[in-house]
């Protein structure tokens, strides 16, 4: 059975930063700033064995707060209250430096019931010499105890191993087969990532609010989702909403938006989100852009669609529109007419909030992510290049017509070609997508990136390279 240790404490503890020691990575963003943490980070410490960081316990009680930062704070103890519940250790960490504090007595009290899975971590005590009261900490009854400094990784190899001892026995690490592909939902600010992943989960797994940035962390998770066409197996990540880099306003924003750029770079599948009322903005523009550049396959999901159905119902209408079909239709038109870059990429609409289409939109993330293993066919590519600059052929400054002698595919995830031809100056980004369109509709790869590789030769050239290669066999 896989065992789960949970970081608790009041903000600015350390919890994020023992967090990162322990893990021996940086993967939770760590700042001076109360409140950093929001949705509970997890990650595997040994196969079997999973570490929780959780957000800061009781922040509304030290700072005036609007009542929506309110609300959103109160989720964030309640993602605490649940992961004390279902850990089976409890790591209470402390500051050691300023001694206990009301929040502290609070939140013993609270883990008091919980005893027997409690260690209490007396952080911040950097160095053998420095003065502190740990009787201040014991009196709260822990029977477990152990000092530490996550920052100068000092005593945190010895709980490290004391944390090893917890992990079940005989867990092999997955395989290459096993392993899940990682899908990564990303999207503006506040158009319905984090209820996307609870609607996929089936459970408020990350934290929903209207306040703009509430996911700093990608909040990681592994989804078994039972269909009725079947069961989905995905490593789902939620990601901060990214903007563009003009607009990141604070270091904690610029730690956010690497974060989730670092998550694209290694997913698997991107599913983009975008407002249905909103329609295509330049931010998404933007954030498809790079989705592409960064070479991966990408959904576009139009979200909160039950909002767009409400406006036709019992005769009201969206200016424009006489039916929500004809608006379906405008919307996909207008997703494809701003991002054509991506493809033919699939659009899925849907609804986080009423599950609508959920299912459909796994079938197409596994569809998508099995069709980037393909191996094309060397005569097919060369027919199929035939064929497209039959149809569109570039021109150079000098009027010179563009050729192709010889193409091949060179790699995949995503897919790479190689073009020996007369002149590779001068192609530009307009015939690149109008050959990965043409790519992805006859080898039926939707959504896959293909990336364009041109080698000038002579056409006197090539045809002696070819003729002393026929000789050799």
């Amino acid at each position: 059975m896989s065992q789960t240790i949970a970081i608790v404490g009041r903000p600015n503890v350390g919890k994020s930063r023992l967090f990162n020691a322990l893990l021996k990575k940086r993967l939770a963003i760590v700042h001076d700033q109360p409140g950093i943490t929001r949705d509970s980070n997890t990650e595997d410490l040994v196969p079997g064995l999973t570490l929780v960081d959780t957000g800061g316990w009781g922040l509304r009680k030290i700072k005036d707060v609007p009542k929506e930062t309110e609300e959103l704070f109160n989720a964030v103890e309640a993602q605490v209250d649940l992961a004390i519940e279902a850990a089976d250790m409890v790591l209470f960490v402390v500051d050691g430096r300023t001694g206990p504090s009301a929040l502290d007595d609070q939140i013993a009290k609270k883990l008091r019931c919980h005893s027997e899975k409690v260690m209490l971590i007396i952080n911040k005590i950097d160095r053998q010499d420095t003065v502190f009261d740990e009787g201040e900490f014991i009196k709260y009854g822990f029977p477990r105890w152990q000092v530490v400094s996550a920052e100068h990784d000092r005593g945190i190899e010895g709980l490290r191993n004391n944390l090893l001892k917890l992990a079940p026995a005989d867990v092999p690490a997955p395989s290459k087969s096993e392993r899940r592909p990682s899908i990564a939902i990303l999207g503006r600010p506040n158009v319905g990532k984090s209820s996307l992943t609870n609607a996929l989960l089936r459970k408020n797994r990350a934290i929903v609010s209207s306040v703009s940035g509430t996911t700093r962390d990608p909040v990681s998770v592994e989804l078994d989702y039972v269909g009725k066409k079947g069961t989905y197996h995905f490593r789902l990540v939620d990601t901060a909403g990214l903007k563009a880099r003009a607009k990141v306003s604070s270091p904690v924003e610029v730690f956010s938006q690497m974060r989730a750029r670092d998550i694209l770079r290694k997913a698997d599948v991107a599913i983009l989100v975008i407002d249905a009322l909103d329609g295509v903005t330049s931010q998404d523009k933007a954030l498809a852009g790079e989705i592409q550049k960064a070479g991966k396959p990408i959904i576009v999901v139009v979200n909160k669609w039950d909002l767009a159905a409400e406006q036709f119902k019992e005769g009201a209408k969206i200016e424009g529109y006489e039916t929500l079909k004809d608006f379906e239709t405008a919307c996909r038109e207008s997703v494809e007419g701003s991002l054509f870059f991506t493809a033919l990429a699939p659009i899925i609409f849907l609804s986080a909030k009423e599950s609508f289409n959920l299912e459909k939109l796994l079938q197409e993330a596994q569809n998508v992510e099995s069709q980037q293993d393909k191996t094309l066919s060397t005569p097919e590519i060369n027919k199929l290049l035939t064929r497209l600059l039959w149809k569109n052929s570039p021109r150079n400054a000098t009027g010179k017509i563009f050729k192709v002698y010889y193409a091949a595919q060179t790699g995949s995830r995503p897919y790479y070609l190689r073009l020996f031809c007369n002149q590779a100056a001068g192609i530009n980004d307009s015939f690149r997508r109008y050959l990965s369109r043409g790519f992805a509709e006859h080898f039926e790869t939707p959504g896959c990136p293909y990336f364009f590789s041109f080698v000038s030769k002579p056409k006197r050239e090539w045809a002696k390279e070819n003729h002393l290669r026929g000789r050799r066999k």
